[in-house]
């Protein structure tokens, strides 16, 4: 099912550890039948270039409410992404639902869905690109090519 990026927001935020300034990043992401999840991103100037990443997975404009929201986290870095407990990049949102821990989430049956979201925005999210790989996205065309050739491990 192929998952694209709808709306962001950028907001510039003050580090509490090191009182750097960061860009924090708001966005849904959409799949061919709407809403299907909320992502929150902090991105960091840090000299690791890492990028901690919530995403909010379950259901999306429903009447009453659907109370089955639940939130992963991860630090995306250049060489790779590792799940830590959530959340990382956000807190006091009442539409994360249940924030799981590494382990709940490393087994959650959702944990696939979860891993091509942060797919989908270490490739086409510019911010979280950038604060990733230390500079701004190459070209949507070259961005392509390159998840082909992984995919296709050429």
């Amino acid at each position: 099912m192929p998952l694209f990026l709808h709306e962001r927001t950028v907001r510039n935020k003050s580090c509490d550890s090191c009182g750097e300034a960061f860009q924090h990043v708001t966005g849904f992401v959409n799949d061919e039948r709407g809403a299907y999840a909320v992502y929150f991103a902090a991105c960091h100037a840090h000299p690791e270039h890492v990028a901690q990443i919530d995403v909010v997975l379950g259901s999306w404009g429903a009447e009453p409410p659907i109370d089955d929201h639940v939130t992963f986290s991860c630090w995306q870095r250049a060489e790779g992404a590792t799940a830590v407990d959530a959340p990382v990049a956000t807190s006091g949102e009442p539409l994360l639902g249940e924030c799981l821990t590494r382990e709940e989430a490393l087994a959650h049956r959702k944990v696939g869905e979860f891993w091509a979201v942060v797919d989908l925005l270490t490739e086409f999210d510019p911010t979280v690109y950038e604060a990733v790989y230390g500079g701004p996205p190459e070209s949507l065309g070259r961005a392509v090519l390159r998840t082909l050739r992984r995919r296709l491990g050429v």
